[in-house]
């Protein structure tokens, strides 16, 4: 700068200081201000977002705003509503732990929150009657209590009562992108594939950019039969994401079902040389074999996959097809049997799941439908069953058989040794003995 223009600056500052005070303050005030005004616009950008079921984009807003605001009550309670709706509710506990330590006592917004993180986890019970009056309200708070009501009946088997509250606020909000979902979520879980797809189909609409929704939308027109439509939408997904192995996975296995055999085999073989232990990628793989008339490599990657996954009926029955293209009738007929046992199982569950939607409170059922998920191979899902029954109702004899079984196969003799006492006690004071759980 040249020497006259520096002695200019420095005359001004001396006849107006207070004017040059005022304008450096207000830099100063703006430099201060900028971060919190860039959190609060993350911020509330994280609750439209949430408020529409957009969780993934939501927690990008959140932790934004975290960077700024770290020990804010309310951007850990936000953030405990994206990681329940994205069904990480450890991390949801993490951030309510945080809220404890920040303010130890509880405040009725809180408290609310904390109830919805229960329902939705499954555990209704009490938490049922408080949310239920809610969701005739308008309010935001209205639309919470119905997501978090329905998720719960959702893991619960209560499709029914599920819908029910959907159609209340779908009849309030039609557009509104988060029941929609559920809406889907509802008819995937019941297996009704063509109206979970209309749901996702609405909600393409209203957001073509509604990455879970896409990929449920193609999942269920590929299970559907309609792989000529799912395709458009795999592929899509993996211009998005192309390192993402389970949209390479589906895409691939879409590719068979329409005929494009090639693409399908170097798409898998992409996967499985990053991913060799992928269940579905192997099945996959496998299926394509036994289509191309390849029963040795079909085998091998069958029995790879049922190594990691015994129980699955669907590779069970690959399997089945490959032993007799092979003329190994004793083989064939032993796996034969292994395919009726699993396929029985799936129809009891089935039904099981019915009658659990008609008598969503019957501590019997509970038991019977987590003894089924444990023989089908879900064994986390079984045992969430089993515990909650015996929560629900602490004299359901048949839970604590079935957990003490549970825990003497798993070698938790303390907790196993719990179960089986209280299931004698209720034995001894019913005068009824106790029975062993059916192998």
């Amino acid at each position: 700068m040249p020497t006259a223009r520096i002695a200019t600056l420095f005359q001004s500052i001396r006849r107006h200081p207070w004017r040059v005070m005022a304008a450096l303050g207000f830099f100063v005030a703006t430099l201060v201000a900028a971060p919190h005004a860039w959190a609060w616009y993350h911020f509330q950008r994280a609750k439209s977002c949430l408020a529409q079921g957009r969780s993934l984009e939501g927690q990008l807003h959140l932790a934004a705003c975290q960077k700024v605001w770290p020990d804010s009550s309310d951007v850990h309670l936000l953030a405990a509503r994206a990681a329940r709706q994205v069904g990480d509710f450890a991390t949801a506990e993490q951030h309510f732990q945080a809220m404890r330590q920040l303010h130890p006592d509880p405040t009725p917004q809180r408290s609310f929150e904390w109830a919805l993180h229960s329902a939705t986890a499954g555990d209704l019970g009490s938490n049922e009657a408080l949310l239920r009056p809610k969701t005739h309200l308008s309010s935001e708070e209205g639309a919470l209590a119905c997501a978090a009501l329905a998720e719960g009946y959702l893991r619960n088997y209560r499709g029914p009562e599920a819908l029910q509250v959907l159609d209340a606020w779908l009849e309030r909000q039609p557009d509104n992108l988060h029941a929609l979902k559920l809406r889907g979520d509802v008819w995937r879980q019941a297996e009704a594939l063509s109206k979970a797809a209309e749901c996702y189909e609405r909600l393409l609409e209203l957001d073509p950019d509604h990455r879970e929704a896409r990929h449920w939308l193609a999942l269920c027109l590929l299970d559907g039969a309609r792989p000529a439509e799912a395709l458009p939408h795999w592929e899509r997904l993996r211009a998005e994401s192309p390192d993402d192995r389970e949209t390479q996975t589906q895409l691939a296995r879409c590719l068979v079902q329409v005929g494009r055999k090639e693409e399908a085999r170097l798409l898998l073989e992409k996967v499985l040389a990053t991913d060799p232990d992928r269940v579905a990628a192997l099945q996959t793989l496998g299926h394509l074999h036994l289509q191309e008339g390849r029963l040795s490599e079909a085998e091998s990657s069958l029995r790879h996959a049922l190594r990691l996954a015994p129980r699955d009926y669907k590779i069970n029955g690959l399997l089945l097809q490959v032993l007799r293209q092979q003329g190994r009738s004793k083989d064939a007929e032993a796996q034969s049997e292994r395919v009726q046992l699993l396929e029985a199982r799936w129809k009891h569950y089935r039904k099981l799941a019915r009658d659990l939607a008609e008598h969503p409170q019957e501590p019997e059922l509970q038991c019977e439908l987590g003894a089924a998920l444990l023989d089908l191979g879900y064994d986390d899902l079984g045992l969430r069953w089993l515990l909650s029954a015996v929560k629900e109702e602490p004299r359901c004899r048949r839970g604590h058989e079935l957990l003490a079984r549970w825990y003497e196969n798993h070698r938790d003799a303390d907790r196993a040794s719990h179960h089986r006492g209280q299931a004698r006690a209720l034995a001894s004071s019913s005068g009824i003995p106790s029975r062993p759980p059916k192998p």
